[in-house]
């Protein structure tokens, strides 16, 4: 459970939402493959637990995790958080010789909190393009070109041709992320006060 300044989610979980919030997010598809059922029940605790420090929300799906990045808390720069999160999945994956598919895409949705539970639908193509790159993905982490657009160069990717040519979009293969902790403070600071902002509207 996530408890960030007030405004507490537990989980998501996809629904006809008609009426929420309009919100702009990083979506991480994390695709396991060939595991035995304590060995996915192990991975899912520990992509679990790098995708809550990034303080996004998680959605199951069968074949995996979603986690959805600027639902629970306004979150600077969330395609580079969502980023962050599955270089760090990927490390830990490579230690267990584990074989994951990763892929990142943006775009809207419309959320809604109920319970403490966050309802969302998709607009467009945003959960099912981030789906469509963990597919493809055998241990790369694929993003979308709008991803890429909104990172500010501050990774490094080469372009995934065969994927690009099979979804008929670019795509990137990320390579590395460059000057990771140069802007954490400043982050920190914002995120910082937008929850403090949260609290005095709360109260």
């Amino acid at each position: 459970m996530l408890d960030l300044g007030g405004y507490t989610i537990e989980r998501a979980v996809p629904s006809l939402v008609l009426k929420g919030e309009k919100r702009e997010v990083s979506v991480l598809s994390v695709r396991i493959r060939g595991t035995s059922e304590i060995e996915k029940k192990n991975l899912l605790k520990m992509i679990g637990d790098k995708i809550c420090s990034y303080k996004a929300v998680l959605s199951d799906t069968n074949e995996g995790i979603l986690a959805l990045f600027n639902v629970s808390a306004k979150q600077f720069k969330h395609e580079i958080e969502a980023v962050k999160a599955s270089i760090d999945i990927a490390e830990e994956a490579k230690k267990l010789n584990l074989n994951l598919g990763i892929g990142i895409n943006r775009g809207e949705i419309i959320v809604l909190n109920e319970m403490n539970i966050a309802k969302y639908t998709s607009l467009g193509d945003t959960i099912n393009l981030a789906k469509k790159l963990s597919n493809k993905s055998l241990g790369e982490i694929f993003i979308s070109e709008d991803v890429y657009d909104r990172t500010d160069g501050k990774i490094n990717v080469a372009k995934a041709e065969k994927v690009s040519e099979d979804l008929g979009q670019t795509v990137f293969a990320v390579t590395k992320i460059n000057e990771r902790d140069k802007y954490k403070k400043y982050i920190d600071a914002f995120v910082r006060k937008t929850r403090e902002e949260e609290r005095a509207r709360q109260n």
